[in-house]
């Protein structure tokens, strides 16, 4: 699988694109807050998908003689380009046409090459912003908060960002797909999955779900074992699984800007 960062104008709200063709028939989609844009391509059709938050580990089937083109939104940032409500895309896909489908199934560089393929999405993307300006919301401020911290009360991120909880409840499953807790919960399982990948032999799994803000180790592996079927021992020992899809690129964040 390919991936590349966007434009330096789109990243506050795009992570990355990815390009995967062939390969392993299933792929292991892992819980991350984000939505996907994939446009599936072949000798003799285009269709553009949607997928949605997922909230458990997923296997996705897919067809090895197809090219599968992919958007990642950051958290809460794909309602800057698409009409539909991650709210309604939350543990599913859905094939669209007209304006969420962003016009692709007739562009014609998407039979270019890789290079091709990422300068047509920010220059599609890019087109879309000029008539479309983006608006940030209260919202984006606690995303960002659950993102960079472990630690803060949900009531706490609320009240700094101007928010009654009900309201942060609303707009977070709207734009987010999942609840403020739940999206809290798989930022910490991130949080760690990017620990384990870098961890030296002698990692204490205890200290790992304290600095991680985890109450202990035993709520550290309940958590990571909802969200990615495996405990922090075998995700230390092999890793998520092969061919792991949809992850979050290392670093992105939602923009405070």
């Amino acid at each position: 699988m390919l991936r590349q960062r966007p434009d330096s104008r789109l990243r506050p709200w795009v992570s990355h694109y990815w390009l995967s063709r062939g390969g392993a028939p299933q792929h292991v989609l892992l819980p991350d807050g984000c939505v996907d844009l994939v446009v599936a391509t072949t000798p003799r059709e285009v269709t553009v998908w949607l997928y949605g938050t997922a909230t458990q580990r997923t296997l996705l089937s897919v067809d090895p003689a197809v090219r599968y083109l992919g958007v990642r939104f950051l958290p809460g940032q794909a309602r800057h380009f698409l009409n539909m409500s991650a709210g309604e895309l939350t543990d599913s896909a859905e094939q669209v046409s007209g304006r969420d489908a962003l016009g692709l199934t007739g562009a014609p560089w998407l039979a270019a090459g890789a290079q091709g393929l990422f300068s047509g999405l920010d220059e599609l993307l890019l087109n879309i912003l000029t008539r479309r300006t983006p608006r940030r919301m209260a919202l984006d401020c606690v995303l960002q908060r659950l993102h960079d911290t472990p630690h803060g009360a949900l009531a706490t991120l609320a009240a700094d960002s101007g928010l009654g909880r009900r309201q942060l409840e609303r707009l977070c499953r709207t734009h987010v797909g999942v609840s403020p807790a739940q999206f809290a919960m798989i930022r910490r399982c991130h949080r760690v999955l990017d620990r384990l990948s870098h961890a030296p032999a002698n990692l204490s799994l205890a200290a790992l779900a304290a600095a991680s803000g985890y109450a202990d180790q035993s709520h550290m592996t309940r958590e990571l074992r909802r969200f990615t079927g495996l405990t922090p021992g075998a995700l230390l020992r092999d890793g998520p699984g092969e061919d792991v899809a949809f992850v979050l690129s290392s670093g992105a964040s939602v923009s405070p800007h």
